[in-house]
């Protein structure tokens, strides 16, 4: 059975949720401080179950235009160790993913909507006014919660507890996809540590000996080099749809 190295399908949910929350918040915006910040936080995957089915670390750092960039440390199929990142450039509106084991950059242009999602957070960070709050870390969080509908009786439910001092980050998030009665696999992300100030530029550096690829020409060079191994549900083929409507290239055939 083929093995997916890279789980993207709750992660791209998730954003939709998000996205969308904001997206249709009618309500008064503001800026947040302007503080940036770099926080190591731990992402674990449950089973249905409840069993542990992956754990991981990760380092999101955040700029003071906004940009950010999340660096995971992943085990190749080989068993060596690569540090692949997510990187939000703001200044130069893009989506950048830098893959170092295959050499890849897929590189996508951020539309006016998500840079607005980005750079203006909604009032009370998209929560309603009455939203529970408490303290993570030292710093004052809100509650937010939505569930996004998908076929066949499932959805997309997710709560989290945004940080406004942090441009609303979320100290921690819990989310599931799967139906709506009964066990779902589901995800938890809480933040550890958090030290602000400026981020290392290298952060959000892209090496000029990358070469770019879309999703689906990444994941055939990803297989190629670790046969029946794949970075992308579906090889790519629906992040390709997005990577391509920003462009009047085609997909090579």
């Amino acid at each position: 059975m083929r093995r997916v190295v890279y789980i993207v399908s709750l992660t791209v949910g998730v954003f939709m949720v998000t996205f969308l929350a904001f997206r249709a918040a009618k309500v008064r915006s503001q800026d947040p401080p302007l503080r940036s910040f770099v926080a190591t936080l731990s992402e674990t995957r449950y089973k249905p179950d409840g069993s542990i089915f992956t754990r991981e670390d990760i380092l999101h750092a955040a700029s003071r235009d906004r940009s950010q960039v999340d660096v995971f440390r992943k085990e190749l199929p080989d068993g060596r160790w690569e540090y692949l990142r997510k990187i939000l450039n703001v200044s130069a509106g893009l989506d950048v993913m830098v893959e170092p084991a295959t050499g890849s950059a897929v590189t996508m242009p951020m539309g006016k909507e998500q840079l607005e999602l980005l750079t203006r957070p909604a009032l009370n960070c998209g929560a309603a006014v009455n939203a529970p709050r408490k303290t993570i870390l030292g710093y004052a969080v809100v509650r937010w919660s939505t569930e996004l509908p998908l076929p066949d009786n499932q959805s997309v439910r997710t709560e989290e507890w945004r940080a406004p001092a942090l441009g609303c980050y979320p100290l921690y998030d819990r989310s599931e996809m799967g139906p709506k009665s009964g066990p779902s696999a589901y995800n938890v992300r809480e933040v550890l540590f958090v030290v602000e100030g400026e981020p290392p530029s290298a952060f959000f550096e892209v090496a000029s000996d990358l070469t770019e690829r879309s999703p689906s020409q990444a994941d055939f060079e990803f297989e190629r080099f670790f046969p029946g191994h794949h970075l992308y549900l579906e090889g790519g083929a629906r992040a390709d749809r997005r990577y391509y409507g920003s462009r009047a290239a085609t997909p090579n055939k």
